[in-house]
């Protein structure tokens, strides 16, 4: 009840606030979103397929600067309250009926943008709440990135300068199974990356790039025999590309990175492969566009120390009128798991490859500050891969669709 009355509370202020702001040196805009999704497949599985209804109210704020010509500021803050409903057995699911509540904020900075030597700056924090269980589980993800950029001869020649750093952090009490404390605690780390940028642009709209980026991931559970158990190790990539972005004809335009990656893990096989990136787009009218695109790289995952994908996608949207649009995506991904360990009991093939097939569609209605969406997306995982635990076996091959009715206003 408490996290009710503090979304309604962030939602009332904000209404009251905007009208004060409003006329001044910033432009504060409140806005709240509401989330109505069904969901086939709660757990992406063969086994235990659950229905389930989400309904998520999502009040936030926005704060900037009107005049960005020397310095830009862009402040957000929203709050979310989610509530599952399940429509299985509530024996069958964790689920069950649970409300969530997260927090979301960004601030973003970019000081003298006018000369030949400009600073940026910006921080992500998400603070997740997951009640489905016997305790909650509180995760919280922060990402900070720091630059500096340079045209020294002139604005046609742009060096960039960044480091980043990022944790996620999970916190729960000792209520919790082992099982599910390992799948809580997977992902938490901290990451370091240093990024250096170049960018020629020696026509109008066409430009040359190059980007280079070192980093180290740890694991902060890295030393538990049962994180061992799901491969969890330090990481150090290394990823270098080259590319040209441009316009081919006046709606024809063309992007396309080429490179190599080199990913060092504490143990356990190394990655070290081309990667590539490449993008076409056509854009018919402002308002309508489609997208052809290519993209093999790599992953970290939790039960094996990388994948390597290769995926092809399809984007487009189109412009019905001045307020419908109408789109769809279509991606289909071939993913290959280096070595595969999960042990803790846990038995497996120690290789597993996937094709991973995704389309979904939308119809959005727009009209001054306010905007309705209805969209559908499904999800098809096609694999053989099968774990064995406790004389159970668990199938990896799902199909997941997603039906949601979202609504936004603006004030």
């Amino acid at each position: 009840m408490r996290h009710i009355i503090l979304v309604l509370f962030l939602g009332l202020t904000t209404l009251l606030l905007s009208s004060e702001i409003e006329k001044g040196a910033f432009k504060f805009t409140p806005y709240i979103t509401s989330y109505n999704e069904y969901n086939s497949n709660f757990f992406k599985s063969t086994n235990n397929e659950v229905d389930v209804i989400m309904l998520k109210i999502l009040p936030g704020v926005k704060l900037e600067n009107r005049n960005k010509t020397n310095t830009e500021l862009k402040f957000s803050l929203n709050t979310s309250y989610r509530h599952f409903i399940s429509l299985v057995d509530g024996a069958k699911t964790t689920v069950g009926n649970n409300n969530d509540f997260d927090i979301d904020g960004s601030l973003n900075l970019s000081f003298f943008k006018t000369g030949n030597f400009s600073v940026y700056t910006s921080d992500n924090f998400s603070k997740l709440t997951y009640s489905g269980y016997s305790t909650p589980i509180n995760k919280f993800i922060n990402n900070f990135n720091f630059g500096i950029q340079t045209t020294p001869f002139g604005k046609a020649l742009r060096f960039r300068l960044g480091y980043s750093f990022g944790f996620n952090k999970t916190i729960f009490t000792d209520n919790l199974s082992d099982r599910t404390k390992i799948a809580s605690e997977a992902q938490d780390n901290m990451e370091h990356n240093f990024n250096f940028d170049i960018e020629w642009r020696f026509l109008p709209k066409t430009a040359l790039l190059s980007t280079t980026s070192y980093g180290f991931i740890i694991h902060y559970n890295n030393d538990t025999s049962t994180s061992a158990s799901l491969n969890i190790v330090d990481s150090t990539p290394i990823l270098s590309k080259i590319g040209l972005k441009g316009v081919i004809t006046p709606k024809l335009a063309l992007k396309l990175m080429l490179g190599w990656a080199y990913v060092m893990y504490d143990s356990g096989s190394n990655f070290n492969s081309f990667i590539a990136n490449a993008e076409l787009t056509y854009n018919f009218s402002k308002k309508t566009s489609f997208v052809l695109g290519f993209q093999n790289s790599f992953k970290d995952v939790l039960f094996s120390n990388y994948l390597s994908y290769y995926d092809i996608y399809l984007n487009t949207d189109i412009a019905l009128t001045n307020n419908v649009n109408l789109g769809f995506n279509l991606n289909t991904t071939l993913n290959a798991y280096s070595n595969v360990s999960l042990g803790n009991g846990i038995s497996s093939p120690s290789s597993r490859s996937e094709i991973d097939g995704r389309f979904s569609t939308f119809v959005a209605y727009s009209y001054k500050a306010y905007k309705a969406e209805l969209k559908y997306s499904a999800r098809k995982i096609f694999t053989d891969f099968t774990t064995t635990f406790n004389g159970n076996t668990t199938h990896y091959d799902y199909l997941q669709h997603l039906i949601s009715l979202n609504f936004y206003i603006f004030f």
